[in-house]
C-alpha cells in the first residue's frame, strides 16, 4: 500500500465504498479506512480487492463493536456459567464468563460476572429465578503497551525504546537491580506505571469509560476526554479567582470592622449619653464601614421598636 499513489487509492476506495472520511497507510503496510456509515462499513469489510492488490483479511477496530458488555456482581461461584446463560432473564444474551481475582498472588474465581449482550444498549438489571442483579457497564482497563509503557497501543506495533514498567529503565521487568526504587516513566511518581491512583492511569481510565459509553474510537475518545478537562480546568481557574475575590473582600471587610469598633471604644470612653453614644457610633459606621445614608434616628428608632418587646427605652 506504501507504494500506491496516494490519488489512485483514494479513486479506488470511493468508487468501492463511497465518499468515506478518510484513509491512512498505517506503518505497518495496513490500510486504515474511517467509513462515514454503517452500510459504508460493511462495504469495507467484504473487500477483496482494492487496486488489484487480493485483500488478505478486514476488521474493524477502535469503537466498540457486537453487543454491549456489562458486569453482575454477587453470583456464587458455584454457579456454573452454561446454566447461568440459559436461566439468565432481562436481556438476550450472546455470552458469559466469570471474572478472576487476585488474593495473595493466587488469581482465583470471583462472584462477579461479564455478560455480552446482543443488543448494543445494556439492560439496568437482568434476573437468575427471582433474584435480581443491576448491571453496570464493563470498561475495560486502558491498553498499555508492555514495551515503551505508554497506552494506546501494544507491542507488538511499537517502535518506541524500551522501558521498565516498575522503574522505567531500559531493560525487562524484574531487572532493575538490587536497591532500585520504582518510578513511574509516565508521570515520575515513586509508584510502578500498572499503580491504579497514576495520574496518567486515571486519565486513561477516563478514555476507556468515554470510549465505552459513547462508542467511539480511542483517538474521538481522547479528544473528548482532553476538551472535557480543558472545560473542567477552565471552570475550576474561574472558581478560584472568584473564591480568592470573596475571601479578599472578606479580609478588608474585616480590618474596617476591628478599624470601626476600636474607634467606637476610643471616641465613646468619656460619653455619658446614650443619644450621643449613637451619633458616634453611627458617625463611625459611615466613616469606617461606608454605610452612607445611616442615621443615629434611624439607629435609635430600630432599638425602640426591638427594645419594646423587651424592656423600656431610657433616654
Amino acid at each position: 500500500m506504501k507504494k500506491i499513489s496516494p490519488f489512485v487509492l483514494t479513486t479506488a476506495l470511493a468508487n468501492k465504498i463511497g465518499e468515506i472520511m478518510y484513509a491512512k497507510v498505517l506503518s505497518d503496510g495496513n490500510l486504515l479506512v474511517r467509513c462515514a456509515n454503517e452500510e459504508q462499513l460493511e462495504k469495507a469489510l467484504g473487500l477483496k480487492e482494492i487496486v488489484k492488490m487480493k485483500v488478505l483479511s478486514t476488521g474493524r477496530v477502535g469503537a466498540q463493536k457486537g453487543g454491549g458488555k456489562g458486569v453482575i456482581t454477587g453470583v456464587p461461584v458455584s454457579v456454573d456459567m452454561e446454566e447461568l446463560k440459559r436461566n439468565l432473564k432481562g436481556g438476550a444474551i450472546v455470552n458469559a464468563q466469570r471474572m478472576k481475582m487476585t488474593r495473595e498472588g493466587v488469581k482465583m474465581d470471583s462472584e462477579s460476572v461479564l455478560i455480552e449482550f446482543e443488543e448494543k444498549n445494556v439492560p439496568n438489571k437482568v434476573f437468575l429465578g427471582y433474584l435480581s442483579y443491576p448491571v453496570r457497564v464493563y470498561v475495560p482497563k486502558p491498553l498499555r503497551c508492555f514495551k515503551c509503557q505508554r497506552f494506546g497501543h501494544i507491542a507488538n506495533n511499537c517502535k518506541e525504546k524500551r522501558r521498565c514498567a516498575r522503574c522505567g529503565g531500559d531493560h525487562e521487568y524484574g531487572k532493575c537491580g538490587t536497591g532500585t526504587q520504582p518510578q513511574c516513566c509516565n508521570c515520575g511518581g515513586a509508584h510502578s506505571v500498572a499503580y491504579g491512583g497514576c495520574e496518567v492511569m486515571r486519565r486513561e481510565t477516563e478514555i476507556q469509560k468515554v470510549r465505552v459509553e459513547r462508542r467511539i474510537t480511542y483517538a474521538e475518545a481522547v479528544r473528548e476526554t482532553k476538551v472535557r478537562n480543558n472545560v473542567t480546568r477552565s471552570q475550576a481557574r474561574q472558581g478560584d479567582q472568584e473564591l480568592q475575590k470573596v475571601n479578599d473582600r472578606i479580609y478588608v471587610d474585616k480590618k474596617k470592622l476591628v478599624t470601626f469598633i476600636a474607634g467606637v471604644i476610643n471616641s465613646t470612653a468619656e460619653v455619658k449619653s446614650k443619644n450621643d453614644k449613637i451619633q458616634l457610633i453611627v458617625k463611625a459606621a459611615v466613616n469606617h464601614l461606608g454605610l452612607v445614608g445611616l442615621t443615629w434616628e434611624e439607629v435609635r428608632e430600630n432599638l425602640t421598636n426591638q427594645s419594646s418587646q423587651e424592656a423600656p427605652w431610657v433616654g
